[in-house]
């Protein structure tokens, strides 16, 4: 096959960042430090509902999706075919009969590898395995820019993958769909070097499932959709490849299909039991569907396993800390040691000659700095606000100094945001979340413009709706009312973009529930927009009441019931109204025996109801709770009275 090429420049740059997403939390609490040693002291409880801190579009400043659809690649998945001879398809007669005999003959790695001589070529390779062409490696007199042997060979319609050898040199791009790749006179030291870099040999081969794997690694943040198209090519080519489950689980979990990442992770782990970073995946999954006792066992079986790496195992502590401050009985003590077992870890690989293992050092670095933030938020520790900031400043500044230059964008920015955010939370209105809510919306808005993937865009959608829903929540707590309807409201966009096509866990809808009640009651009593109010209720409350432990958060259920009902019953919704205030009623009650709550909790609802009832015409009724309440009054009264 004869070509010829002119100049052209050809520049392509992807990034991977496996950014590990943290799971829920549960229980805020009081005070914090701001010494090197933590202060303890009793746990407390609040009515916040602690954020998730795991990976976006916000409210009406934020893009949306009406973004066309990415780009349609082609599936056509076919060896190139060159100068009549094809890979995999052509036998060693075939060669013979076009092109004669060869100049030399060698053997190498159990196979046969011919040298033939083809105009205006430097040479011709010939690798058989068996009788069969397995690959053939032209040598070029000249030296011709990536582009445009791309463009002679008609390879633009298609998206390359740069590989690195060595120490960690860009050697070349492949194009998986042709099994094409085309190699560098000389190496360079990023993929954006294929537009500077000469081609001196071009490679036809047969279709390798590890190129579309490497482009599926290479598309990981910003490119979701076509990602997954390319593990699902990778395992065509090589069913039950490790990798590409593991790397598809990974993906799935993201994407909140978490059926089918359990299932992935399961293919992997089957071929592979021992990799610590297909288990950690495994037990995040597990954390998330409650069973957080194997979760915790699971990773820590996986950081124990002497084939886990300094820096998978400072993922593994991070990812232990995690899971500690988010069970069913959080502690925020204990998850600081495995922090800082992580920062040690994680600091000890940042000179490592392998710019892989850096990544992931530094990543778990950062993490491990957001967590203990974190952890000081919700536990009870001395001088929180102090201790918390100068965590997340340190985060920033590590972020800073040790993450590559490509990853200090909007998504490093936004992901430092949503752990400072889920902290305020914590901190039960210690910290201003303004900042943080504003960076945080501005990251937002540039991750929404650099991505039209559809998949990208619900992950971005779920990862700010869930941060702004933190900020929703700090400003409510530290009463300022308007920054909480704006970013309530933005949360709400977000995440009704984002929920279709997701696996939504019972803490998922419990969380939109809740949501979505603080929408209606800021619309009711702060802007007295009760028909407003109603139809979020209406979107609600069904939420809140599937939620799995129906003995659970009693005192804060009964109090939203009661609330909602005042908005139902301005908007004549009469029956509602009074059905919704009874039955928080009997919750509350039930809180107050258990102790959960003062009696005088009371007083209002029964108030609410005996008003209900008056208006209705049931006198009975309305004195009995009428009673009620006055009876709770007096003796509030009496007690504080001594």
């Amino acid at each position: 096959m004869h070509f010829v090429v002119c100049r052209l420049m050809l520049a392509s740059t992807w990034c991977l960042c496996l950014a590990a997403l943290p799971l829920y939390a549960q229980e805020p609490a009081d005070e914090v430090y701001i010494t090197d040693e933590p202060l303890p002291t009793a746990p407390a409880s609040s009515p916040q509902a602690a954020p998730r801190r795991y990976a976006g579009e916000a409210d009406p400043q934020v893009p949306r999706n009406q973004v066309e659809e990415p780009r349609a690649l082609p599936s056509e998945t076919e060896p190139f075919e060159f100068d009549g001879i094809q890979p995999g398809e052509s036998s060693a007669t075939d060669v013979r009969n076009l092109w004669g005999e060869p100049q030399a003959t060698r053997e190498q790695g159990g196979n046969t590898i011919q040298v033939y001589a083809r105009e205006p070529f430097k040479q011709v390779e010939v690798t058989f395995s068996g009788d069969k062409v397995l690959s053939i490696v032209v040598s070029l007199n000249e030296r011709f820019a990536a582009a445009d042997v791309a463009r002679q060979l008609d390879l633009m319609e298609y998206e390359p993958v740069s590989l690195f050898e060595g120490a960690e040199l860009c050697r070349g791009q492949a194009y998986p769909e042709r099994g094409v790749t085309l190699r560098w006179a000389s190496p360079g030291k990023t993929p954006e070097d294929a537009g500077k870099h000469d081609v001196a040999e071009i490679s036809f081969g047969r279709i390798e499932a590890n190129h579309f794997l490497l482009r599926a690694e290479a598309r990981f943040d910003r490119q979701d959709s076509e990602a997954l198209a390319d593990i699902g090519r990778a395992l065509q080519q090589q069913p039950g490849s490790p990798q590409a489950s593991a790397l598809k689980a990974r993906l799935l979990w993201r994407a909140g299909r978490r059926s089918e990442a359990s299932d992935a992770i399961a293919d992997a782990i089957q071929a592979d039991s021992q990799n610590p970073e297909y288990l950690l995946l495994h037990a995040r999954l597990l954390a998330e569907t409650g069973d957080y006792e194997r979760a915790v066992a699971e990773t820590s079986h996986a950081v124990s396993l002497s084939s886990a790496s300094a820096a998978t195992r400072a993922r593994g502590l991070v990812q232990l800390g995690e899971l500690t401050a988010a069970g069913p009985e959080p502690d925020y003590h204990q998850p600081i040691e495995s922090y800082q077992q992580a920062i040690k870890l994680a600091e000890s690989m940042l000179g490592d000659s392998r710019a892989s293992v850096r990544r992931k050092a530094a990543e778990a670095l950062v993490d491990a700095h957001l967590g203990i933030a974190y952890a000081i938020a919700w536990g009870r520790w001395k001088m929180k606000a102090m201790a918390v900031e100068k965590w997340l400043e340190r985060a920033e500044v590590v972020a800073q100094e040790s993450l590559p230059s490509e990853q200090l964008d909007a998504h490093g920015e936004l992901r430092v945001c949503q752990a400072a955010l889920a902290a305020c939370v914590g901190a039960q209105g210690l910290i201003d979340p303004t900042p943080w809510a504003e960076r945080a919306m501005k990251a937002a808005q540039q991750q929404m413009a650099q991505t039209r993937d559809p998949l990208c865009r619900q992950r971005l959608n779920w990862q700010v709706g869930l941060t702004l829903h933190d900020a929703l929540q700090t400003f409510q707590v530290r009463q300022e009312f308007e920054p909480a309807l704006k970013y309530g409201m933005a949360a709400a966009h977000c995440l009704d973009q984002a929920a279709p096509g997701r696996q939504l866990t019972a803490a998922d809808g419990y969380m939109l529930g809740r949501l979505y009640y603080r929408l209606g009651s800021l619309h009711a009593m702060r802007l007295d927009q009760h028909q407003t109010a109603v139809a979020w209720y209406d979107k609600g409350l069904p939420l809140l009441e599937r939620q799995p432990d129906p003995e659970a958060n009693l005192s804060q259920h009964g109090e939203t019931l009661v609330t909602a009902a005042i908005s139902y019953w301005n908007e004549n919704q009469r029956d509602k109204a009074v059905a919704l205030t009874s039955r928080g009623i009997k919750l509350l009650e039930q809180a107050a025996e258990r102790g959960e709550i003062g009696k005088r909790s009371l007083s209002v609802p029964y108030a609410n109801l005996a008003a209900m009832h008056e208006q209705l015409g049931d006198r009975v009724q309305a004195a009995s709770y009428a009673e009620q309440a006055s009876n709770l009054d007096a003796e509030a009264e009496t007690i504080a009275g001594k």
